[in-house]
Protein backbone atom coordinates (compact mmCIF):
# COMPACT_ATOMS: atom_id res chain seq x y z
CA UNK A 1 0.00 0.00 0.00
CA UNK A 2 1.72 3.40 -1.06
CA UNK A 3 1.90 5.39 2.48
CA UNK A 4 3.27 8.47 0.88
CA UNK A 5 1.39 11.73 0.79
CA UNK A 6 0.20 13.86 -2.30
CA UNK A 7 3.02 16.48 -1.47
CA UNK A 8 5.68 13.31 -1.24
CA UNK A 9 5.14 12.88 -4.97
CA UNK A 10 5.54 16.43 -5.96
CA UNK A 11 9.39 17.22 -6.79
CA UNK A 12 10.45 20.17 -4.92
CA UNK A 13 13.32 22.87 -6.54
CA UNK A 14 15.61 25.32 -4.70
CA UNK A 15 15.34 29.09 -5.67
CA UNK A 16 18.71 30.54 -6.39
CA UNK A 17 18.53 34.54 -7.44
CA UNK A 18 21.22 36.22 -9.42
CA UNK A 19 22.66 39.52 -10.71
CA UNK A 20 25.95 38.33 -11.82
CA UNK A 21 28.92 40.84 -12.63
CA UNK A 22 28.14 41.92 -16.21
CA UNK A 23 31.73 40.87 -17.75
CA UNK A 24 31.39 37.17 -16.98
CA UNK A 25 27.17 36.57 -17.79
CA UNK A 26 27.81 33.81 -20.31
CA UNK A 27 29.99 31.67 -17.12
CA UNK A 28 27.05 32.43 -15.02
CA UNK A 29 24.31 31.70 -17.03
CA UNK A 30 26.40 28.35 -18.05
CA UNK A 31 26.39 27.42 -14.32
CA UNK A 32 22.83 28.56 -13.89
CA UNK A 33 22.07 25.31 -16.97
CA UNK A 34 24.27 23.04 -15.14
CA UNK A 35 22.36 23.70 -11.76
CA UNK A 36 19.01 23.26 -13.53
CA UNK A 37 20.13 20.09 -15.32
CA UNK A 38 22.02 18.76 -12.50
CA UNK A 39 20.94 20.26 -9.57
CA UNK A 40 17.07 20.99 -9.79
CA UNK A 41 17.75 24.36 -9.64
CA UNK A 42 15.37 27.10 -10.66
CA UNK A 43 17.33 30.23 -10.67
CA UNK A 44 16.08 33.86 -11.33
CA UNK A 45 18.63 36.06 -13.07
CA UNK A 46 18.74 39.99 -12.90
CA UNK A 47 20.54 41.11 -16.82
CA UNK A 48 21.06 43.72 -18.84
CA UNK A 49 18.62 43.81 -22.14
CA UNK A 50 21.31 42.86 -24.52
CA UNK A 51 19.48 41.39 -27.04
CA UNK A 52 22.33 41.94 -29.27
CA UNK A 53 24.76 39.53 -27.58
CA UNK A 54 26.09 36.16 -28.08
CA UNK A 55 25.03 35.12 -24.59
CA UNK A 56 21.53 36.18 -25.13
CA UNK A 57 20.98 34.33 -28.07
CA UNK A 58 22.95 31.41 -26.90
CA UNK A 59 21.57 30.66 -23.38
CA UNK A 60 17.98 32.59 -23.58
CA UNK A 61 16.85 33.01 -26.95
CA UNK A 62 17.37 29.88 -28.72
CA UNK A 63 18.75 27.80 -26.09
CA UNK A 64 20.99 24.86 -26.42
CA UNK A 65 20.05 21.70 -28.95
CA UNK A 66 19.79 19.22 -26.15
CA UNK A 67 18.45 21.53 -23.69
CA UNK A 68 17.05 20.00 -20.72
CA UNK A 69 15.80 23.39 -18.92
CA UNK A 70 13.15 25.82 -19.41
CA UNK A 71 13.92 29.66 -19.93
CA UNK A 72 12.07 32.35 -20.15
CA UNK A 73 12.89 36.04 -20.51
CA UNK A 74 10.70 39.25 -18.71
CA UNK A 75 11.90 42.59 -20.22
CA UNK A 76 11.43 45.51 -17.34
CA UNK A 77 9.94 48.58 -18.45
CA UNK A 78 12.12 51.78 -18.05
CA UNK A 79 15.30 51.67 -16.10
CA UNK A 80 16.64 50.35 -12.79
CA UNK A 81 17.68 52.54 -9.57
CA UNK A 82 18.87 50.58 -6.86
CA UNK A 83 18.12 52.03 -3.48
CA UNK A 84 21.58 54.68 -2.92
CA UNK A 85 22.67 54.88 -6.06
CA UNK A 86 22.66 58.36 -7.53
CA UNK A 87 21.39 57.43 -10.79
CA UNK A 88 19.54 54.90 -13.00
CA UNK A 89 21.61 51.75 -14.69
CA UNK A 90 22.51 53.16 -18.12
CA UNK A 91 20.96 50.41 -19.90
CA UNK A 92 17.50 48.28 -19.94
CA UNK A 93 17.20 44.84 -17.68
CA UNK A 94 15.41 42.20 -17.82
CA UNK A 95 14.63 39.29 -15.85
CA UNK A 96 15.49 35.90 -17.19
CA UNK A 97 14.61 32.52 -15.08
CA UNK A 98 16.34 29.14 -15.97
CA UNK A 99 14.63 25.95 -14.24
CA UNK A 100 14.69 22.34 -15.01
CA UNK A 101 12.48 20.74 -17.63
CA UNK A 102 10.70 18.72 -14.95
CA UNK A 103 8.93 21.64 -12.87
CA UNK A 104 5.71 23.05 -13.57
CA UNK A 105 4.27 26.54 -12.64
CA UNK A 106 2.48 24.63 -9.84
CA UNK A 107 6.02 23.17 -7.84
CA UNK A 108 7.38 26.06 -8.52
CA UNK A 109 5.25 28.26 -6.87
CA UNK A 110 4.15 25.72 -3.85
CA UNK A 111 3.78 26.84 -0.54
CA UNK A 112 3.21 24.97 2.19
CA UNK A 113 0.98 25.62 4.90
Amino acid sequence: ENQHSKSDSIQRSLTAWMNPPYKDIKLWLAKAIVMAEDENIHTVCLLPARTDTKWFHEFLYHGQDDKKYIQAVRFLKGRLKFVGAESSAPFPSMIATIQPLRLTFNSIFLVEL
